[in-house]
This record gives C-alpha cells, sequence and structure tokens, in this order.
C-alpha cells in the first residue's frame, strides 16, 4: 500500500506537470476556464484522492489477519510491514565503507586544524605546508573509489 500511494502521488505530479505544459503550449491565457476544469478532473481521479488510502490499508489488515494470523491484527501489521525492511548487504557494505572514511578524512582533517604551530620540527613543516596536496589527494582517492563502488 505504500509503493501504491507512492505510485499515484507519481502519477498526480506527472499529470500536473503534463497538463502544466499542455496549457503553456496550446494556450495564450496562462489562467482559463479549460486548464481550470482539466486541473478538477484530474483532482476528481482516484490516484489523486488519497484520503481514502487510510481505509483500503485497515481492510488489508483485517483481511491478511482473518485468513492468516487468526483475527491477531497486531501481528498482521507486523507481518506486511516487516517485509522489505531489510537493508541488502552490499548496501550496508558500501554504506558503512564510505561513512568510514568520510569519518577518517574529517578526523585526520580535524588533526590538521587543531594541532599547535612546531617547534622547528622540520617534518611536521612538510606536512602542514603540503596540506592542500594532501587534503586534494584524499580527496581524489575517496571519489575514485565512491565512483568506483557506484558503478
Amino acid at each position: 500500500m505504500k509503493w501504491l500511494n507512492a505510485y499515484a502521488v507519481i502519477n498526480e505530479l506527472a499529470m500536473q506537470k503534463i497538463l502544466k505544459k499542455f496549457v503553456k503550449e496550446h494556450f495564450e491565457l496562462k489562467d482559463n476556464v479549460i486548464d481550470k476544469n482539466l486541473t478538477a478532473f484530474i483532482k476528481s481521479k482516484e490516484f489523486a484522492n488519497r484520503a481514502k488510502l487510510h481505509y483500503a490499508i485497515d481492510d488489508m489488515f483485517t483481511f491478511f489477519a482473518e485468513h492468516f494470523t487468526g483475527n491477531n491484527k497486531a501481528k498482521s501489521k507486523k507481518m506486511l510491514e516487516s517485509v522489505g525492511a531489510e537493508m541488502r548487504r552490499k548496501d550496508a557494505i558500501l554504506i558503512s565503507f564510505f561513512g568510514g572514511a568520510s569519518a577518517i578524512m574529517v578526523l585526520f582533517g580535524l588533526f590538521f586544524l587543531f594541532t599547535k604551530s612546531s617547534d622547528g620540527d622540520y617534518d611536521y613543516d612538510i606536512i602542514l605546508s603540503s596540506l592542500s596536496t594532501i587534503r586534494f589527494t584524499f580527496m581524489l582517492v575517496y571519489i575514485l573509489f565512491a565512483c568506483g563502488f557506484a558503478i
């Protein structure tokens, strides 16, 4: 039912955009009677009237409860709403990888941002002088990995 509602929203938006483009292309007056009648016609269709969707969802839960869970409506809601809720393993791995990579890059940047200036330490001066190059290299590697995993 959630997908049906999303489909109805997409259809309504598409019809409104089509109507808007039609009026723009074929009418000289942007606000006319035909435009208003077509808008009213779109609003009168079932996909635009989602107020009844709540009742349809309740009817579906009741039907499922009667036939599959022995009139246990709470169990039927749990069974029907849990379908498709799991995240794919591949997506979880990608999210955790890029979340971790982003966190490490932020922590690395914060380390160099909040450390005090050196007291003549040659290695530290080299790192600070090349910080923009390091930041650019990290971003480039991150973008390449992101594109590679996304493809």
